[in-house]
């Protein structure tokens, strides 16, 4: 079973399953892969809040990891765009969860590439507790582009909306790979 892309509105993106014969089976590349992840939350940025850690979108982006009421949502974003394209995931919108041993690479010896995901850590909680998508990351320079939810223009991980953002590379605790 494949997955179509359906763009409905401004900022929804999503996602109707389709069967294929066994004649018609469609195989993308892992580049074409991310770059279908990376129109899937493009098209989200710009998504805000109607209430705390609430709205039609995010809805639909906390369903996607079995949550149907508010709750901290930058998680629950990279897992439904994740989702939406076929890329096996923690379906979680516990942050943490997205740092396995298996899925990190280490940023000293390997570029992290579009689609990957960063984690903060936060000292005062102990753990990763924001994660976001890379969406450019500069052989040179301190800074990365990234598209994150929950998020604001102060970089907060309480924030309101999904925000492109610049960071600072140092700011990315962990950096995984799930394509």
């Amino acid at each position: 079973m494949g997955v179509c892309l359906l763009l409905v509105g401004a900022h929804t993106l999503h996602a109707s399953p389709v069967k294929a014969d066994d004649s018609a089976q469609v195989v993308i590349s892992k580049e074409e892969l991310r770059e279908n992840v990376a129109l899937t939350y493009s098209a989200q940025i710009g998504v805000m809040e109607t209430s705390a850690n609430w709205s039609v979108e995010i809805k639909e982006y906390l369903k996607v990891t079995g949550i149907n009421f508010s709750a901290p949502w930058c998680a629950a974003l990279v897992s439904y765009c994740y989702t939406v394209n076929g890329v096996d995931n923690p379906r979680s919108a516990w942050s943490p969860d997205y740092f396995p041993k298996t899925k990190l690479i280490n940023i000293q010896t390997t570029i992290p590439k579009r689609a990957d995901v960063f984690g903060v850590y936060y000292h005062n909680l102990g753990r990763i507790a924001h994660v976001g998508f890379i969406d450019q990351w500069p052989r040179d320079g301190d800074y990365f582009i990234s598209v994150e939810g929950n998020t604001n223009d102060n970089g907060s991980r309480e924030g309101n909306g999904v925000y492109k953002k610049r960071r600072l590379k140092r700011g990315a605790y962990r950096v995984s790979r799930w394509i």
